[in-house]
C-alpha cells in the first residue's frame, strides 16, 4: 500500500531512471575494482618477472666464473689459454646442426665488440666470437662481454663469446671472482664503458693473434657452414635466410651428386663505405652509393691487388635476379684474400701468423692447393664500417710485415709437402 502510494507519487518513470543510474555506479565500482587488482597483478607479475631475470643472469655470472678458473685450455704455442663458452646464448646453444645453416664467426678485442652489435642484428643467427684480453684489459673486456649479454636481444639469443689471454698476463683472482651482471647499466653506451681507444695492433709488448682466435671461434661452431669475417664488417640483410634456400636448391637440383665434403668456397665480393653513410641492406642500395663515391671495393686504395680478383666489374654487371645462387667462378691468384661461406672442414688458420700481414692469405692459398673452387655469389655482399687508407696503419705494421712475409714463404714451401699430389701452387 505505502509502496504504491510512493510509485504514484515519484512515478514509474523516474524509478527506473534512479535504478538506472544505481546499476551504473554499481558497474563503475566494479570496473575500477577490477582495473585495480589487474593493475596490481600486473606489478606483482612484473616483480616477479624481474625476479627471475635477477637469478637467470646471477646463474649465469656464476658459470662464466667457474668457467674462468676452471675451464681454460691451452693452446698449441703453449703462450695463450683459451676459454669456451664463457657466455652462451639463453636456452643453451641456439646453434643449430641443420644441413644448410651457418655460423658467422669473427674475433676482436674488447674494445671493438660494440661492433657486434651490428653483426648479430644484421646476420640473426648463430655467431661464434673469440674475444682477446690481457691483465689490465679483463675487468673492461669482461664488462663489455656482461653488457653485449645482457643489453642486446640478438646476442642474448644467439652469440657465443669465447675468451683468449696470454698465459704470462692472466686475469685477477679478484677480478674474476668480482664478475656480476648488477652492475651493468644498459642505458649507458658502450663507448663509456671503454677504458682504452687502443688497436689491436697496438699494444706494446703483446702480439695480436688473428688465426689463435679465428681456429677458436670456428671449433665453437656447430653448423655444416661457416663463414668467417672481420668484426667491423656487415653483411647484406637476409644473407643467412637466403644462403640456407640457396644451399637446399643446390642440393635438390644436384640429385644427390654433390660429395660430403664440398670443396666450394662461396665468395662474398666485399666492399668498403665512408663511415657517415648507413650500410646498405640489398645489392641495388649497394651500387647505388657506389655511384656516389660512397661506397667501393674492400681494399680499394691500400692493396688493390688484394680483392681485383673478385672481378667486381662483373659482378656489378651481373642480371638481376630474385634469389642467391653462384654468378660466376674464378680461380684464385696471389694475393687474392675473399671472404667466403664454406663447409666447416675448411683447413685452419696457420697459428704462427701474428700481428698485421698474411694471416688471412695463408688460409686461403692453403684451400687453393687443397683443391678448392672459388664461386662468387651474384648478390651477396660485406660491408666494411670505413675506407681504409694506405697511410692509417699502425706503427710497426711494415715491421710485421715484413716477418710474415718471411714466414709465408716458409709456409708455402711447407703446402708442398703437405699436398704432394697437387699441380696447384700459390702464385
Amino acid at each position: 500500500m505505502v509502496l504504491g502510494m510512493c510509485i504514484r507519487k515519484l512515478g514509474l518513470g523516474r524509478i527506473i531512471v534512479f535504478l538506472v543510474i544505481a546499476i551504473i555506479f554499481l558497474q563503475i565500482v566494479h570496473f575500477y575494482s577490477l582495473t585495480n587488482m589487474s593493475s596490481r597483478e600486473k606489478e606483482l607479475e612484473g616483480k616477479q618477472q624481474s625476479h627471475k631475470t635477477t637469478q637467470k643472469f646471477s646463474s649465469t655470472a656464476r658459470k662464466v666464473i667457474q668457467r674462468l678458473h676452471h675451464s681454460h685450455l691451452m693452446d698449441s704455442s703453449g703462450s695463450y689459454y683459451l676459454v669456451r663458452n664463457v657466455l652462451i646464448p639463453d636456452g643453451e646453444d641456439t646453434m643449430s646442426d641443420h644441413s644448410s645453416d651457418v655460423t658467422l664467426v669473427t674475433q676482436c678485442s674488447a674494445n671493438h665488440l660494440d661492433d657486434l652489435v651490428d653483426l648479430a642484428e644484421r646476420w640473426n643467427g648463430a655467431v661464434s666470437i673469440s674475444v682477446f684480453t690481457y691483465d689490465n684489459d679483463f675487468p673492461f673486456a669482461i664488462k663489455a662481454m656482461l653488457y653485449s649479454h645482457k643489453c642486446f636481444n640478438q646476442i642474448r639469443r644467439h652469440v657465443s663469446i669465447n675468451m683468449i689471454y696470454p698465459i704470462n698476463k692472466p686475469p685477477r683472482v679478484s677480478d674474476i671472482d668480482n664478475i656480476s651482471f648488477e652492475a651493468i647499466n644498459c642505458d649507458v653506451p658502450f663507448h663509456e664503458l671503454r677504458t682504452t681507444n687502443t688497436d689491436n695492433y697496438a699494444v706494446s709488448g703483446i702480439e695480436y693473434p688473428h688465426n689463435v682466435l679465428r681456429n677458436f671461434a670456428l671449433k665453437g661452431a656447430k653448423t655444416p657452414y661457416v663463414f668467417v669475417v672481420d668484426i667491423d664488417m656487415i653483411p647484406s640483410s637476409n644473407l643467412l635466410l637466403e644462403f640456407k634456400t640457396f644451399i637446399e636448391r643446390r642440393k635438390q637440383s644436384s640429385d644427390g651428386r654433390i660429395p660430403k665434403h664440398d670443396k666450394v668456397a662461396f665468395v662474398v665480393p666485399s666492399f668498403e663505405i665512408k663511415e657517415s653513410i648507413r650500410i646498405p641492406e640489398t645489392k641495388t642500395m649497394l651500387l647505388t652509393q657506389m655511384k656516389s663515391n660512397n661506397v667501393r671495393p674492400f681494399y680499394m686504395e691500400a692493396c688493390q691487388r688484394c680483392q681485383k680478383q673478385t672481378s667486381y666489374s662483373v659482378w656489378e654487371k651481373l642480371v638481376d635476379i630474385d634469389f642467391l645462387d653462384v654468378g660466376y667462378t674464378v680461380d684464385w691468384k696471389d694475393p687474392w684474400e675473399p671472404f667466403f661461406i664454406t663447409e666447416s672442414h675448411l683447413p685452419l688458420y696457420d697459428e704462427r701468423f701474428k700481428q698485421y700481414g698474411f694471416n688471412r692469405i695463408s688460409q686461403v692459398c692453403e684451400m687453393h692447393i687443397a683443391g678448392y673452387r672459388f664461386d662468387i655469389l651474384n648478390k651477396a655482399f660485406l660491408v666494411h664500417k670505413g675506407f681504409k687508407f694506405a697511410g692509417k696503419f699502425h706503427k710497426s705494421k711494415e715491421e710485421e710485415l715484413g716477418r710474415n712475409r718471411m714466414l709465408f714463404r716458409n709456409f708455402k714451401e711447407e703446402l708442398k709437402s703437405k699436398y704432394p699430389n697437387s699441380s696447384r701452387r700459390c702464385y
